[in-house]
């Protein structure tokens, strides 16, 4: 009855005085949501990613949206003519300070405020998921109907891993 009185007395004590510390230690937030009437293209997102600036990249079916915390600023086809869609599905970065973006028709990177369309004619292919594998320096690439590629960042190449799907 000792082991058992002394069981249920560490079960039941210390998880009270475990509560009572992170009652204490609660920080209050602030919840705040956004939409269209605060400048984003529209109230539907695909992807979030913070850059090692603090910028908040959104992507979207109507654009690559950046957030400073005060104001969003749209980069879209009609606008940044390295993005020929608007569809942002994907973004990652690198150590590099690269965010790297999936589009509808490609691969795009973003560098210190320049866009660079890397999908040429050959790999302008609809981006579904990414991966930035920042050790081996390569972008992992799953695409809607054209395969599974990898982008080399250092060589700028593409290599086919899985083609058209069946």
């Amino acid at each position: 009855h000792f082991l058992t009185a002394t069981f249920f007395l560490c079960f039941t004590i210390f998880p009270t005085f475990s509560q009572e510390n992170s009652i204490r230690d609660i920080v209050q937030h602030k919840v705040t949501s956004w939409n269209t009437d605060d400048g984003l293209p529209s109230n539907t997102i695909i992807h979030l990613y913070q850059d090692g600036d603090g910028f908040l990249w959104i992507g979207s079916y109507d654009g690559l949206i950046r957030f400073d915390g005060t104001r969003f600023t749209v980069y879209n086809k009609n606008n940044t003519p390295e993005l020929t869609s608007f569809h942002a599905r994907t973004l990652g970065g690198d150590r590099d300070g690269n965010l790297w973006i999936g589009t509808g028709f490609g691969l795009v990177k973003h560098y210190k405020g320049k866009f660079t369309n890397l999908a040429g004619d050959r790999y302008n292919f609809f981006i579904e998921s990414m991966m930035v594998d920042d050790e081996n320096q390569l972008i992992w690439i799953g695409t809607r109907n054209s395969g599974l590629f990898v982008y080399d960042i250092v060589k700028n190449t593409y290599k086919p891993i899985v083609t058209k799907f069946s």
